[in-house]
């Protein structure tokens, strides 16, 4: 159980800022 949630937050870790770069690229080179 505890190997399972840990992958799960290793996925949404992974997957969420990356999914946030391509839904608001222009978000992002604004701030950079």
């Amino acid at each position: 159980m505890a190997l399972f949630y840990a992958m799960y937050l290793a996925i949404f870790f992974v997957t969420f800022p990356s999914f946030a770069f391509l839904s608001e690229p222009f978000s992002i080179s604004a701030i950079a």
